[in-house]
């Protein structure tokens, strides 16, 4: 009965799956296996909490295999409950150090927390484990790149265009980062394919549309972003997203009262600050195109501030002795 649920599980039939793993379970109500199937069915079904107090009872039965604590990490992730899923995870590592749903998992956590550091640390963990992973690969790229280590994201990089094109959240993902390291080509290539595998794809617009903007094909990122539904971005998690480019596509018209407001909404969230700490320089820029110099200097050494504080946490390495991390500015140029 058991292999009967788990063809049904496989076949797209959550609920014969759950009825199958019931009658089990009324003879046998210690099976584990059937435990598992039945709230891998109930997570299928949507059922989250019903799946996530199985995931925990196969914990307390099992709380030494890894796996138990993974799964459960990974639905209460997908239900929102970043701290006890990260806590899950980290119960999952004590008891398999390599494994690299974890690692992945946890390196995701601190990535969107903004722990970059302690992302990246994670994230090249887990590549080790499974080198063939291009979520997990794209990931730890972008957290390089957040952490200021350029050689290691160059190294990541390296023949994206075999490793990145199956997969159309990987090849999104990506073509932001490639358009933040300005290798403009190359993210409009990734970008491109992505739209072509996924049309209307509300991730893959939003990105392009940003991508229009950073290469300042402005008319083409207005028309873009006002083609998606606020309730499709809100759905996927983006409606922060397009206020951001909102504000900096505000900025580069005549609305710089319309981008001013934008901005000031967007720099009192300190989480997004911290993720993204170039905002507060994008306000003093506005505020100073408006004549207003006091405003504009305040949020210039506000975002000072706390850009070198990321920095020292971040990238440590460029506030060691002898270290030259502005040495582009000592290279001649003719005239």
């Amino acid at each position: 009965m058991l292999q009967r649920a788990f063809e049904a599980y496989q076949s797209g039939n959550p609920k014969q799956a759950e009825t199958l793993c019931r009658e089990i379970l009324a003879t046998r109500p210690e099976d584990q296996v059937a435990m598992l199937f039945l709230a891998m069915s109930l997570d299928a079904q949507h059922r989250t909490i019903e799946a996530i107090q199985l995931f925990e009872r196969l914990t307390v039965l099992s709380p030494e295999q890894a796996e138990n604590w993974a799964n459960l990490g990974t639905v209460l992730r997908a239900a929102g409950q970043a701290d006890k899923a990260e806590q899950a995870f980290r119960s999952a590592l004590e008891r398999d150090g390599a494994d690299a749903n974890s690692l992945f998992n946890l390196g995701s956590l601190s990535f969107d927390k903004g722990n970059y550091g302690e992302a990246r640390r994670f994230l090249l963990r887990a590549l080790e484990t499974a080198p063939d992973d291009a979520a997990i690969r794209v990931l730890a790229i972008a957290a390089c790149f957040e952490c200021a280590d350029f050689e290691q994201t160059d190294q990541l990089l390296v023949d994206w265009e075999r490793w990145a094109t199956g997969n159309v959240e990987v090849l999104t993902d990506l073509g932001w980062t490639l358009t933040r390291l300005t290798r403009a080509e190359e993210a409009g290539r990734a970008l491109e394919l992505a739209a072509q595998m996924m049309p209307n794809n509300t991730r893959v617009d939003l990105r392009r549309a940003a991508f229009y903007e950073r290469t300042n094909r402005v008319a083409e990122s207005r028309a873009l972003l006002k083609q998606i539904p606020q309730e499709a971005l809100d759905r996927v998690g983006l409606g922060t997203d397009a206020t951001i480019l909102r504000a900096d596509l505000a900025a580069r018209g005549d609305d710089l009262e319309g981008a001013r407001h934008l901005y000031e909404k967007l720099v009192v969230d300190a989480d997004l600050v911290r993720r993204d700490p170039q905002l507060p320089s994008q306000l003093a820029r506005v505020c100073d195109r408006l004549g207003d110099p006091a405003s504009a200097m305040m949020w210039l050494v506000h975002g000072r501030a706390l850009h070198l504080a990321q920095l020292r946490e971040r990238a440590p390495q460029i506030f060691e002795e002898g270290a030259d991390p502005l040495r582009i500015i000592r290279q001649p140029l003719s005239a």
